[in-house]
């Protein structure tokens, strides 16, 4: 069966969300060795380092990147599961890590608007019936 326009955007979201938290952490990792001092890129690195509980910038350290591998890793994790089991079409499972994930992004880490508007996707008509299990006809038997 072809996949529905709607799970083709569940798809697209959770990649977007998967980018976004790579450049997040690839950001703070940066931030954490050799900190911006001027421009956009110190404001981002400032705001990640507030995030993570610094007081400015120039007190981030290994530790508040800590910080923000945990907040993050844990929807990283979910949304590389939930992609892997839309392609086994395990509905139950996509569900589990989308919840699973907003819980976590609702806790500081993720990008829980992308999450919600993927639930919202998961329960249309088409994703429903993508997932739908068709049993096979019975075996043909003569009398």
């Amino acid at each position: 069966m072809k996949k529905p326009i709607s799970l083709k955007i569940i798809i697209f979201l959770l990649g977007l969300q998967l980018l976004l938290i790579v450049f997040i952490l690839v950001v703070a990792f940066v931030a954490s060795i050799a900190p911006s001092t001027s421009g956009f890129w110190f404001g981002l690195e400032d705001s990640i380092a507030r995030h993570a509980g610094a007081e400015s910038l120039a007190d981030f350290n290994a530790e508040h990147f800590g910080r923000v591998l945990g907040a993050y890793l844990i929807p990283l994790v979910l949304n590389i599961l939930a992609l892997a089991f839309i392609t086994y079409k395990k509905r139950t499972a996509v569900f589990i890590c989308l919840l699973l994930s907003l819980m976590a992004g609702l806790g500081g880490g993720g990008f829980p608007l992308l999450i919600i508007i993927s639930l919202v996707l998961f329960y249309l008509p088409g994703p429903r019936n993508y997932f739908k299990v068709v049993p096979p006809p019975p075996p043909i038997t003569s009398s």
